[in-house]
């Protein structure tokens, strides 16, 4: 059944592209039997798997390198430029063209036609989609084209604020959320849906309970979206407590992620690129000194799961930017073929609920936050169930059982909520992880050696195409520039 996601991708770009390439040159000889719409199941999936194939090789590891969970040095220098901020011209241009060329341009062309026929299910589906792309899309670069970008009328989009380009995720949630309905008996792009169709990540039974998920994914974008407006110093406290009522992802059987198979076509890139180049051997990716730091300080027992044993039969890891010594290699429980590309997780979302209770923007308190934060922990955990580097029952209970933060000061419990979400994040989710320092700070990072910046790198350069075709540029702003989202 996973072949068939596939299939749908490649056949969706084929009409994508065919659609496209004759609206202005044969117009006088439309075949009548030609199709001039197409099924928004095969318009979702390419859409899904490119975003995803973009995530996890393209610029996952190096992200991870950014946040200091993985360093590199095993390599042999394979990937030291990416860690020393060393960036080529080629990542960068394949991130933005994949994001605005490829994905955005089906998500508009699914929307107008959603809309066109009268299905808000669909319309709200690519709504997501869009709000999902954006998010990633600042996340990355920091200001980019959002409220001209798809206006096929200008050629030059201008580059809004990151604020402007996070209140827009805001708003199409906002839209999105309006439009869908489970019980429409129009339902959503059903069978091609990565995410919550039949052969997602977390499938569904019906049409009606996949908007019910998706609806609950928007929610929690928008959650996440504001979270980073009022770190930037915007003033959404309502908004956030307005959505903290609202349904949410919950629950592991809720994740927004994209699935991936144990068959070598449809295997996690990242296995891909070991398999190809090292006979499925991880030489590549190592621990890095921040994580397994903070690891090992509070025995998590996610440790083994993370990362094998180095030569010496001990957990150990390097300096960023360094290649001496044996370390401990991440782990195939993590660079194994069917891990997913989560996107958006339960342990996420119950982590950032709890730390908006402790910021006060959330009814809850302190103690409400400590039962969130375990909750979140224990999701963290539970995820590896059932799957390679599962975790005994007695070493989660007792490592979940150390945290109190119900009497700690806010600071105190801010830092333990910090390095939580730090650590859950290292499981290949590299934007997510990079994306969380830059945002609290936690842990401590200091500079890798060899690198080419004087500070921690905060942004990806723009695509060089980007620069030299649109006179509305903003140039190249520096590397280590903080984001707006930062709060400085």
């Amino acid at each position: 059944m996973k072949k068939k996601w596939i299939y749908a991708a490649l056949l969706g770009a084929a009409l994508t592209f065919g659609t496209s390439s004759c609206d202005k040159f044969l117009d006088i000889n439309t075949d009548p039997n030609a199709a001039t719409t197409v099924d928004p199941s095969f318009l979702i999936t390419p859409i899904q798997v490119r975003m995803s194939s973009n995530r996890t090789i393209e610029t996952g590891p190096v992200f991870q390198f950014y946040a200091q969970q993985w360093a590199s040095g095993g390599s042999a220098g394979v990937f030291f430029d990416p860690e020393r901020y060393n960036i080529g011209v080629f990542g960068p241009r394949n991130t933005w063209n994949t994001y605005y060329n490829s994905c955005l341009n089906n998500v508009a062309l699914m929307e107008l036609q959603a809309r066109e026929a009268g299905n808000p299910n669909v319309e709200a589906q690519a709504k997501i989609m869009k709000a999902i792309l954006f998010y990633d899309i600042t996340c990355i670069f920091g200001e980019a084209p959002y409220s001209e970008a798809l206006n096929v009328e200008i050629q030059g989009p201008k580059f809004d604020s990151q604020e402007e380009v996070l209140r827009g995720v805001v708003t199409l949630c906002e839209e999105a959320v309006a439009l869908a309905d489970p019980s429409n008996p129009i339902p959503g792009a059903f069978s091609g849906d990565l995410f919550y169709g039949p052969s997602g990540w977390s499938p569904s039974s019906a049409p009606a309970q996949q908007m019910e998920r998706w609806i609950k994914a928007a929610n929690s974008l928008k959650f996440k979206a504001l979270m980073l407006l009022h770190n930037g110093g915007a003033n959404v406290s309502a908004e956030i407590a307005a959505v903290f009522n609202q349904p949410m992802i919950e629950t592991l059987g809720e994740d927004l992620a994209v699935p991936y198979a144990e068959e070598v076509n449809n295997a996690n890139p990242v296995w891909k690129l070991l398999n190809l180049y090292s006979g499925g051997e991880n030489v590549w990716f190592e621990a890095c000194d921040p994580l397994m730091d903070l690891m090992k300080e509070s025995n998590d027992p996610r440790l083994a799961t993370y990362f094998d044993q180095d030569g010496n039969g001990a957990f150990t890891s390097r300096q960023s930017g360094t290649n001496t010594g044996s370390v401990s290699p991440l782990s195939l429980n993590i660079l194994r073929r069917a891990f997913p590309d989560r996107i958006i997780t339960a342990s996420e979302i119950a982590l950032l609920r709890a730390e908006a209770m402790v910021l006060g923007l959330a009814p809850g308190g302190q103690a409400g936050a400590q039962e969130e934060m375990r909750r979140g922990i224990s999701l963290s955990l539970d995820f590896f169930d059932g799957k390679p580097g599962q975790i005994g029952a007695a070493a989660k209970q007792t490592y979940i059982n150390q945290f109190n933060i119900a009497n700690q000061s806010q600071a105190g419990a801010l830092r333990t909520l910090h390095v939580q979400q730090y650590i859950d994040l290292a499981s290949l989710r590299g934007l997510e992880a990079w994306t969380q320092w830059r945002r609290t700070k936690v842990p401590d990072l200091t500079v890798p050696a060899g690198a080419l910046l004087g500070d921690i790198i905060r942004r990806f350069p723009y695509a060089d195409e980007e620069i030299s075709s649109n006179p509305n540029n903003i140039g190249q702003p520096a590397l280590d520039l903080p984001m707006w989202f930062e709060g400085n």
